[in-house]
């Protein structure tokens, strides 16, 4: 039974006091549905109701971004987190509080207000802004905690504003596709395919497609109307204000607004006051119709208007879009003077908001060779009343298309002295001379020599410099000299000439900070405590803000960032100088490994495609892109990868045909991957594990059974721990896909070598998640099995209606629980099945088990039971056993084999 306290009626008045802000955000009046809801959750917090005030807070919040309210929607979120993470928080509302419908709360909320909190920043700062990028990983992270996956794709939609925000259109194209793309699997929020339409209609019509935008804005309205869309009417409302934006620059019919609800629309329009948020998007539509119908004055008149309102909100993002329409409808006034003022207010907010879309925008409505249009569009409008003549192309270029000539020309880097895996560039007579001094430090055995080429560095003074990039590549080539040479500080005193004398350069600063760093982090550096890390961050700074278009100043200060554990910053640094080169391949590298760390691997094989399109040479970049498309399982785009490691290897590189012939068996190409598999085999690796289970797997699946157990036979022969060079995934991956297919196949389930096999996998901990299933008998078609984190658990208001002990389909009522056990080892540990490479010298480990059970004690056995059958010898002990989710309807028994640990002192993380 449910462990909420006995009503005393007060819950019943609250419930009715959700469902009346429930009707008004139905009807879109939003700001009657906030202030209801923060009523309500005054009161219940009040009453001592903390469940009734963290639901009407969460509504709170989440109705107050539609009035522009965003410091609200902030704290909003800021002060559920505090009450959601921490349990005393709760309790010093409501001591009694209801523990299961707490931690229901939490599985399902805590990553909604997470991404309720990046969007009320990204709404006020701009979404390029410092630590943006941050969020999105730290987002999808929380989503993977709380076993909230079907949230990762509202972070999707985040992330097409930061990239959109940080003039990557290409990436936000990407993150929309793969949102249209989705057909199931949606959080609360609903089917969200018609937002990513509108965000992708939206990206055209800023690219100049204007016949594409509308076009996808109409899809996106169909979108609407398709079962699981919630909140119709307002979804309708907004899919048509894009719309219309784009018909006004089309010379078309607007919007009839009286019939944007099927059933008609009542409140429309609707009362002052209740929707800011449609209010100002109708007003950016009614100044730019006054535009298009030579009226810029009135549409000037209403924008000033707007201006000082956002302003006062705090919106930057919008006043950014605000400011730039209000810039075009001045300058299609004639009132330059004016416009060239607020041109540079917003330079300023939105060079502090890396909003380089913005700025992007703004360049070009402010060149005077370019008609100037309402929309300040990033590139000529292809249609319409402001077309200007030939433009780009209707469709737009891909991630497997892209190339450079969808962008313009960036301002060339002047710093570049390391290869970046594009055009080579030009190499000066100073830098060959600087290479020779180089190589006679690093190669001299003459202490003398050595000192005197030191000393040719240290003479170089900055006034004898007249070229930039001969000056950064002294910078570049004497921190490899300073950071081997046992006086440091003379390079320190000698960039520092560098940094007084180019103060206006920003490459310089950027190269100096380098160097800098170099010296700093030296073992046993003598300038540990003289050179402040705060400074060397400042230099950074200060050379992005000077010119946000070098490449390798973004890569450096990307680099920087990583090393200081700040992955956020890390991404956005590294995201822009990808941007502004396509082809330059460590940042591509950096981005991409960024991204996968994040739980981002469809990003990261996105940057890898688009580099390797554009022309990045580095057969490196080719194996990632390999080795995350085999993750993703795009099979066919693996073959193209691995061809593509050939083209760009001299020699014929080893571990190309292993992943050929993985992927050529997913796609039932089983004789091209033996193919493969003997091809590899000539490369002699180590041992021959990982192509006898591929072999075992092309045989299973080609009904060639005898020849396939001979393979198995000789794989149950290997001695796990010699195989030292494969990771713990790739082992997992190769027993999970041989175990699939012996038990597909018509090996008995008693054959020796079938047993073998099955026990040497679990005792390594390498078992599959539906190994385990075929231990827990199925109850029904719609009982539904949690081996998916994704599953719904049942609210106690459901599980109320249930038996205490069985469910309503007469099956056992169970939750998933996570248990730790500790597992000693004897003397015979580093001999047996289980061992797997680097763990023979442990004298224990620790493992995690997840089960479905019917409570804690259940789950304890469970997990004992069956960690003796994965090991040998001495009895485990449960440390530890926590409930992960639940309530479902399903048979008890294990879900997952965890990893295994070791937690002795000497023993890496």
């Amino acid at each position: 039974m449910t462990d909420e306290p006995e009503s005393d009626g007060s819950g019943d008045r609250f419930e009715a006091m959700r469902e009346k802000a429930d009707e008004l955000m139905r009807r879109c009046h939003f700001d009657s549905a906030a202030r209801l809801s923060g009523e309500t959750a005054r009161l219940a917090k009040s009453s001592g109701e903390a469940m009734h005030y963290i639901h009407a807070r969460f509504h709170e919040m989440d109705q107050s971004q539609y009035n522009l309210d965003l410091a609200t929607m902030k704290e909003s979120a800021i002060e559920l987190i505090a009450v959601i993470e921490d349990e005393d928080r709760a309790r010093s509302i409501q001591p009694d509080l209801p523990q299961d419908y707490y931690e229901y709360t939490q599985q399902w909320m805590t990553a909604c207000l997470y991404e309720n909190l990046a969007e009320a920043t990204g709404m006020m700062e701009g979404y390029n802004s410092q630590g943006l990028h941050q969020c999105i990983g730290d987002g999808i992270q929380v989503c993977r905690r709380t076993g909230k996956l079907q949230c990762i794709a509202c972070f999707r939609e985040y992330a097409t504003d930061v990239y959109t925000a940080a003039d990557d259109m290409l990436l936000a194209r990407n993150q929309c596709e793969a949102i249209a793309a989705r057909e199931s699997g949606w959080s609360n929020r609903g089917d969200r395919r018609w937002l990513a339409q509108i965000k992708l209609s939206w990206i055209h019509l800023l690219e100049g497609r204007l016949d594409l935008a509308i076009e996808t804005a109409r899809k996106a309205n169909e979108l609407v109307d398709v079962d699981g869309v919630s909140l119709k009417m307002e979804c309708r409302m907004r899919v048509l204000a894009d719309l219309d934006t784009a018909l006004i620059l089309a010379d078309q019919p607007r919007i009839d607004w009286s019939s944007v609800h099927p059933d008609g629309s009542p409140d429309y329009p609707l009362p002052k006051g209740e929707w800011l948020g449609m209010e100002f998007r109708v007003a950016l539509n009614d100044a730019l119709a006054a535009c298009c119908n030579d009226c810029p004055d009135d549409a000037v008149e209403i924008l000033t208007a707007w201006d000082r309102q956002l302003t006062e909100h705090r919106c930057g993002h919008l006043w950014f879009e605000l400011r730039l329409r209000l810039i075009a409808a001045m300058l299609l006034n004639g009132d330059d003077r004016r416009a060239e003022r607020m041109a540079a207010q917003l330079k300023e907010r939105a060079l502090a908001s890396n909003d380089f879309l913005t700025l992007r925008r703004l360049e070009r409505l402010l060149d005077r060779t370019v008609a100037p249009n309402p929309l300040a569009t990033v590139a000529p409008l292809n249609s319409g009343l402001f077309a200007e003549g030939p433009t780009l192309k209707s469709q737009p270029k891909t991630a497997s298309t892209a190339s450079a000539d969808a962008y313009p020309t960036e301002t060339a880097d002047d710093d570049e002295s390391q290869n970046t895996g594009g055009p080579e560039r030009e190499v000066s007579a100073h830098q060959i001379a600087m290479l020779e001094i180089l190589r006679t430090y690093f190669t001299s055995e003459d202490p003398a020599e050595k000192e005197a080429a030191a000393n040719q560095i240290l003479a170089m003074t900055p006034d004898s410099f007249t070229d930039m990039t001969d000056a950064c590549a002294t910078l570049h080539f004497a921190t490899m000299v300073a950071t081997n040479h046992e006086h440091p500080e003379l390079f320190w005193e000698w960039a520092q000439s560098f940094e007084q004398h180019f103060s206006d350069e920003p490459s310089v600063l950027s190269m100096v900070a380098v160097l800098g760093e170099g010296i700093r982090d030296m073992p046993d550096s003598p300038l540990v405590d003289v050179i402040d890390e705060d400074r060397l961050l400042k230099l950074h700074r200060l050379a992005l803000s000077m010119d946000v278009n070098r490449i390798g100043n973004h890569q450096r200060a990307g680099e920087f960032f990583l090393r200081h554990g700040d992955v956020g910053e890390a991404e956005r640094c590294l995201a822009r100088a990808f941007r502004l080169d396509r082809t330059c391949v460590p940042a591509a590298r950096q981005l991409s490994q960024i991204y996968r760390e994040t739980d981002r691997p469809r990003d990261a094989l996105d940057v890898l495609d688009i580099c390797l399109r554009e022309g990045g040479s580095d057969p490196d970049l080719a194996m990632d892109a390999t080795t995350l498309a085999l993750l993703l399982g795009q099979f066919e785009s693996t073959l193209i990868y691995a061809e593509k490691i050939r083209q760009l290897s001299d020699e014929d590189p080893g571990w190309v045909d292993y992943y050929r012939a993985i992927a050529l068996i997913e796609l039932g190409r089983c004789d091209e991957a033996l193919e493969a598999i003997e091809a590899e085999r000539r490369h002699e690796p180590p041992s021959e594990l990982h192509l006898d289970l591929l072999s075992v797997c092309a045989l299973l699946q080609m009904d060639r059974t005898d020849e396939a157990l001979e393979f198995l036979q000789k794989v149950n022969q290997y001695r796990l721990s010699e195989v030292d060079f494969l990771t713990f995934n790739a082992l997992c991956r190769l027993f999970g896909m041989t175990w699939h297919r012996v038990a597909g196949s018509t090996i008995p389930a008693n054959h020796a070598e079938r047993c073998r096999f099955e026990t040497i996998m679990l005792q390594a901990g390498l078992a599959p998640d539906d190994y385990f299933e075929t231990f827990r008998t199925p109850l029904s078609e719609d009982a539904v099995v949690s081996n998916d984190k994704d599953a719904h658990p049942l609210p106690d208001e459901v599980v109320d209606l249930l038996d205490e002990d069985e469910d309503a389909d007469g099956g056992p009522r169970v939750n998933c629980y996570q248990c730790v056990l500790k597992q000693p080892l004897n003397d015979s540990w580093p001999e047996s099945a289980g061992c797997l490479a680097s763990q023979q010298e442990w004298d224990h480990y620790l493992c995690t088990w997840r089960l479905l059970a019917a409570d804690e004690d259940a789950a304890a056995e469970m997990a004992l039971e069956w960690q003796r059958k994965s090991s040998t010898g001495l009895a485990a002990e449960v440390l530890d056993v926590q409930l992960e989710s639940g309530p479902y309807r399903d048979s008890p028994g294990p879900v997952t084999q965890g990893m295994r640990w070791c937690d002795g002192p000497d023993t890496p993380e």
